[in-house]
């Protein structure tokens, strides 16, 4: 992801015009029409006592391979790392910087697996990810036959959105109340029956700026995704759609998950909605209770409240609420690796290029993360999920949060998932996250007949 730290970018963008994305990707290297065929190339460090640098060098797709997605990697710290490459261009070679010493090798077929190269002391592991192979797409999640209720808003603008995604069964007694991330959707088909099969109803909360409520909204809002200035805003649409699912059934637990920043909006949910009494359990998914960039950066983003507090003190604010922290200039290999293995990816309803990330939005998250810090953990029972592949935050640090959000905690820290831990690069990964999910609860008494 390009960054632009800091600069004020003239105040709100402009709302008019309907948001496009495959004129938005016109002139980068990332062709979201289809007909450009990428495959993923992912990497594994086997051996390396030192960081290393992995890019794709020498092809014509562009700034992606040549530019946008050097990876530090180091054994035991990530362990796969998914680069994106343009199917036909046999000029790329894996390129392997250790510390200036640069080391290439060819990249391998989808058919040859997984593929050992050694340059001295390091080793590393390299396969292709076939275009071909999809994990979830649109005619699977369609085939969920998911419904939809779109909830109106008090004082917000006529765009703006809300929209619950349900399934429900005439025998379930219990619910899963889901909370995406940010610049996020409900996509993941593959979950869908076994939560109805564990005695799970499932509903989902799309809130304005984000998912489904981004789909029809203008060029502007899809690039301000996700953006806010007080998280207790979205309290409006969060209670809204727990309400409407508590009004459809007499529920006996009430399951709240929640991913990333949906895991943070979670947390707020447990302190302040108006049906926290009604959370039995919580289950949080790489939740975003920490910066995890480290450094000058963590640190600017760890105080952004406190910083936008002194520049309003002393008249200097200006539009900092819509000062840009980081903007997609070009695509990099995260959103496009997505959507490579996973086509149920709407476009439309998540930014996959074009997005910006607001000082706005990061001084709501640390207000959020500081709130956390100063409550008295609840005593919800939760599983906490992380994992030592995640590409946004450190998922090694981000155990020690989990002890403010609840006294009564169990973690699992689980190597080799995305971000997302139930959307990996693997589908193998997805089954054993999600069948710790369903055991945990299994064992909390939340189960159904069929479940695992």
């Amino acid at each position: 992801m390009g960054s632009c730290m800091g600069g004020v970018c003239g105040g709100a963008p402009s709302l008019s015009g309907e948001w496009d994305p495959v004129r938005v990707a016109a002139g980068t290297w990332f062709d979201l029409s289809g007909l450009t065929i990428y495959d993923m190339v992912q990497v594994r460090v086997l051996k390396s006592d030192r960081p290393l640098q992995i890019a794709i060098e020498n092809g014509t797709t562009g700034k992606c391979s040549n530019k946008t997605v050097p990876a530090v990697l180091k054994q035991g710290a990530m362990p796969l790392r998914a680069l994106v490459v343009e199917r036909g261009k046999n000029d790329n070679v894996l390129e392997v910087n250790a510390l200036g010493t640069r080391h290439t090798m060819p990249i391998p077929s989808s058919a040859s697996g997984w593929v050992e190269q050694s340059f001295g002391d390091v080793r590393i592991a390299v396969r292709r990810w076939p275009w071909e192979r999809k994990i979830a797409t649109a005619e699977q999640l369609q085939a969920c036959e998911l419904q939809t209720e779109e909830l109106a808003l008090v004082g917000a603008q006529p765009h703006e959105k809300a929209v619950v995604v349900y399934k429900t069964v005439p025998k379930n007694k219990d619910m899963i109340f889901w909370m995406p991330g940010r610049n996020d959707t409900f996509m993941h088909s593959y979950v869908v029956q076994p939560l109805l099969d564990a005695g799970l109803d499932i509903y989902v909360i799309e809130h304005r700026k984000n998912g489904r409520a981004l789909v029809g909204a203008p060029d502007g809002e899809h690039r301000l995704v996700s953006h806010v200035d007080d998280f207790r805003k979205y309290l409006q649409e969060i209670n809204a759609a727990m309400s409407f699912a508590l009004r459809q059934k007499s529920y006996e637990k009430v399951v709240l998950y929640g991913h990333s920043t949906g895991g943070l909006e979670a947390t707020l949910f447990l302190r302040e909605g108006e049906a926290r009494d009604k959370i039995t359990h919580c289950v949080l998914n790489s939740p975003f209770l920490d910066w995890g960039e480290g450094g000058i950066q963590e640190l600017l983003a760890d105080n952004a409240n406190e910083l936008t507090d002194f520049l309003k003190l002393i008249n200097v604010a200006g539009s900092l609420e819509f000062a840009v922290m980081r903007e997609t200039v070009e695509p990099d290999h995260f959103f496009p690796g997505i959507w490579i293995q996973y086509p149920a990816t709407d476009p439309h309803a998540r930014t996959l290029v074009g997005e910006k990330v607001t000082w706005g939005w990061a001084a709501a998250v640390s207000a959020m993360q500081d709130a956390l810090k100063a409550q008295t953990p609840g005593k919800v029972p939760l599983l906490f999920l992380h994992t030592d592949g995640d590409e946004i935050l450190d998922g090694k640090e981000l155990g020690d949060y989990a002890r403010f959000v609840s006294s009564n905690v169990t973690k699992h820290y689980i190597t080799g998932c995305r971000h997302d831990m139930l959307l990996n690069h693997e589908p193998e990964k997805n089954d054993e996250v999600l069948k710790l999910i369903l055991g945990w609860l299994s064992k909390e008494g939340v189960k159904g007949p069929g479940s695992w």
